[in-house]
C-alpha cells in the first residue's frame, strides 16, 4: 500500500502539466519545404499500414489488450482489412478511441535494492492497435526529418552516433582548458532533465506550427499522444491509472527533437543580441537524454 501510495505521488508530480511560454519567440530558421508538406498531406493507404505490420518484431511485450506484433503478423491475412478500417477511421475523423491510449507501465529498477520510485525506469507497454498508427505516422514524420534537423542533433538519429559527441565535447573544453584566449571562452550546458515528460501539449502544437507542419497532420500527432491514461504495474498488477500525462512513444521523441532545435535557435538568436557569437572554430554539441522506451 505504501509502495502504490508513493508510487502514485511521484509519478503525478513527475507527469504535472507544465505552463509554457513560446511568445515572442524568433521566426524559425528553417521550415518544412512545400514537397514536405505535401507527403505529409498525402493519403494514408493500406500498402503503408501493410508495411509497418511486415517490419514489426515478434517478441514485444503486449499492452493492455493482450495482443502481441507475432500474433498480428501471423493472422495478419484475417485481420489486416478490420484493422485498417479502424485506423482509417482514426485518420480521417482525427479522433483516437480513449482505450487505445490505455498504457501499462513497467517499473524497471535502476538500481539492485531500488527503495524509492525516482530508482525505477517507467516502461510503457501500448496497445497494438496504437502501436501500428505511431509507427505508421513516424515512417511519415522520418522523411521529412533530416530537412529540418541541424547536423549537431545526433541522438535517436539513424547514421549518427552519440559518441561522436562526447569525444566532441572532450576536445572542446580541453581546447577552453588550455587555450591562450580562453578568458574570451563561454559554453553554455541547458539542463533538459525531464523534459521529454513534461513536455505541455500547447507547447508541442506550437512547435509543429514554428516549423510549418500541416495542421491535419500535427492533430493527427498530437491527437495520438495526447491525454493517455497509464497503469501502473506494482507486483504484477494494476494498481492505478494516471491520466494528463506523456506517452512515453518514440513519436513523442522525434516532436521532443524538434522543440529541442527550436528551444537552440531561440537560444542562439538572444545570445546574438547580447553580443554572444558562435566560434568558428567550435562545432555545437545539441544533443538530448537518453530515454529508454518500450
Amino acid at each position: 500500500m505504501k509502495l502504490k501510495k508513493n508510487s502514485m505521488i511521484f509519478f503525478n508530480m513527475k507527469w504535472r502539466r507544465r505552463k509554457y511560454c513560446l511568445d515572442n519567440w524568433p521566426l524559425a530558421l528553417k521550415t518544412l519545404i512545400e514537397a514536405y508538406v505535401n507527403h505529409l498531406e498525402a493519403q494514408f493507404s493500406f500498402e503503408e499500414v501493410d508495411l509497418v505490420v511486415k517490419i514489426l518484431g515478434n517478441n514485444i511485450s503486449p499492452g493492455a489488450d493482450g495482443i502481441t506484433y507475432s500474433f498480428i503478423k501471423n493472422y495478419w491475412r484475417i485481420i489486416g482489412k478490420d484493422t485498417w478500417l479502424a485506423i482509417l477511421h482514426f485518420l480521417e475523423t482525427g479522433k483516437l478511441d480513449p482505450k487505445w491510449k490505455e498504457d501499462l507501465v513497467i517499473l524497471i529498477p535502476k538500481v539492485m535494492n531500488p527503495i524509492y520510485p525516482s530508482n525505477y525506469y517507467p516502461i510503457s507497454l501500448c496497445v497494438s492497435v496504437y502501436k501500428i498508427i505511431a509507427k505508421l505516422l513516424l515512417n511519415r514524420l522520418l522523411k521529412v526529418f533530416h530537412g529540418l534537423i541541424s547536423e549537431e542533433q545526433v541522438a535517436f538519429i539513424k547514421g549518427r552516433s552519440l559518441t561522436n559527441h562526447a569525444l566532441l565535447a572532450q576536445e572542446l573544453f580541453n581546447k577552453m582548458r588550455f587555450s591562450k584566449a580562453k578568458k574570451g571562452l563561454v559554453a553554455i550546458k541547458l539542463d533538459m532533465e525531464q523534459a521529454y515528460d513534461s513536455m505541455a501539449w500547447d507547447t508541442l502544437r506550437k512547435v509543429l506550427k514554428y516549423f510549418g507542419f500541416p495542421t491535419k497532420f500535427s492533430n493527427l500527432l498530437v491527437e495520438c499522444v495526447e491525454n493517455p491514461e497509464f497503469f501502473i504495474m506494482i507486483n504484477g498488477i494494476s494498481r492505478m491509472g494516471l491520466k494528463q500525462i506523456v506517452d512515453l512513444d518514440r513519436v513523442v521523441l522525434y516532436l521532443l527533437i524538434y522543440l529541442s532545435y527550436a528551444l537552440n535557435s531561440c537560444l542562439t538568436l538572444k545570445a546574438t543580441k547580447v553580443g554572444i557569437w558562435e566560434s568558428w572554430l567550435f562545432q555545437m554539441v545539441l544533443n538530448l537524454p537518453f530515454i529508454f522506451c518500450g
